[in-house]
């Protein structure tokens, strides 16, 4: 399976530091068909530092 992004939105909330590490959490939100529609959010402790929004179309390999 391969993938085509429709859509993305990123907003960049915050900077991070070199240390500690940096947490990205990805979810789907809702699922239809072939198009996924998913959240991301990019962490450090409890510092926002980017959230974005994103759809997928699913393809299959040739």
């Amino acid at each position: 399976m391969s993938a085509i992004t429709v859509d993305l939105s990123m907003q960049y909330c915050g900077s991070g530091t070199v240390s500690p590490h940096v947490l990205a959490e990805a979810e789907t939100l809702r699922e239809t068909g072939r198009l996924p529609f998913m959240r991301l959010t990019i962490g450090q402790e409890d510092n926002l530092i980017a959230a974005s929004t994103a759809t997928i179309r699913k393809a299959a390999l040739p």
